[in-house]
């Protein structure tokens, strides 16, 4: 299932996508406005369009795994990195980002990087199982980052207005199909249509998320080491944990391996939205996910040829 050489060649048509976003920030052919228009593209018509067609694509799915799997899941590594991020503290000398540094170990991104690795990794039955396998747990991430998450980086009042966004509400809609059988009367033209749309998304997103981490690429050097502890933490301490603790579960191997591939992850993109929104510390929320994003180049490749090596081969 997992080639060697396919694992680093993924990473790297991934990254190099980034890169290609980043490229176009510098020569201006990406200004603010038009990251704007592509990040609420993405947001609001191509991930939902995704979520859609494949949900409905693969709706035995939900025969086979129950949501509660997922969700519990979901709750596992955002509570481990919670933890993580608790005990490491005391380490972290500027208590102004304490709340930043907990949320950015918490939360990963569990959506676009994981995606566009299975589409480089996996066969396209595979591909398709796996993106419904992520599309099931972002119904539970994005409740907990954008209520929980939120509310605890604001520092003020409970606010659920960027709970109910496209993904999450597309991830909804097409579940009370499937479950209610009103999908088998979809014409097959809509779905084709979703599918085109849908597919956009896998560049994009990384095109996108290039352009994002490079327009806030400048660090302060006064956080290098609570950075330096964030990315040993969230890039290494947690998914190794993680490791131990499936070893010694007896589930699916694919399924041990998409829960493997989350907690790898570097920390989530949309937390640097998030700050900006709650008027958290932008710099350093936007400082952790480019770091940490950069270094999963060498994680990445590092953890997976571990768990071909003691999971799959072993």
């Amino acid at each position: 299932m997992l080639n060697t050489l396919e694992i680093y060649s993924a990473i790297f048509k991934i990254f190099l996508l980034g890169f290609l976003g980043a490229f176009f920030v510098k020569i201006r052919w990406l200004n603010k406005d038009a990251l704007d228009f592509l990040t609420n593209f993405l947001v609001k018509v191509t991930v939902p369009s995704l979520i859609f067609s494949v949900f409905i694509k693969e709706s035995q799915i939900f025969k086979v795994y129950n949501l509660k799997v997922f969700l519990s899941v979901n709750i596992l590594i955002a509570g481990l990195g919670l933890l993580l991020g608790i005990i490491s503290l005391p380490f972290i000398k500027n208590k102004n980002i304490y709340r930043e540094y907990l949320l950015l170990i918490t939360f990963q991104n569990c959506g676009y990087l994981p995606m566009n690795l299975s589409l480089f990794l996996f066969s396209p039955q595979l591909h398709l199982k796996f993106l419904s396998y992520v599309f099931m747990y972002l119904l539970g991430f994005n409740f907990l980052m954008w209520s929980l998450g939120s509310f605890f980086m604001s520092r003020d009042k409970f606010n659920l207005k960027h709970l109910f966004n496209m993904p999450f509400l597309s991830v909804l809609f097409s579940f009370l199909l499937i479950k209610s059988n009103l999908y088998k009367f979809i014409p097959k033209t809509i779905l084709e249509v979703a599918s085109i749309l849908g597919k956009i998304t896998f560049p994009l997103s990384m095109i996108v998320l290039g352009a994002i981490l490079f327009k806030r690429e400048k660090f302060q050097l006064g956080n290098l080491k609570a950075l330096s502890i964030l990315c040993l933490t969230k890039l290494l301490i947690l998914p190794l944990i993680v490791f131990f603790i499936l070893i010694f579960v007896k589930i699916d191997t694919f399924l041990k391996l998409f829960i493997f591939i989350q907690s790898m992850m570097p920390s989530a993109v949309s937390l640097s939205i998030i700050a900006m929104w709650q008027k958290g510390a932008e710099d350093f929320v936007a400082e952790g996910i480019f770091l940490t994003t950069f270094l999963s180049i060498l994680t990445i490749p590092f953890w997976l040829n571990i768990f071909k090596i003691y999971v799959i081969n072993g």
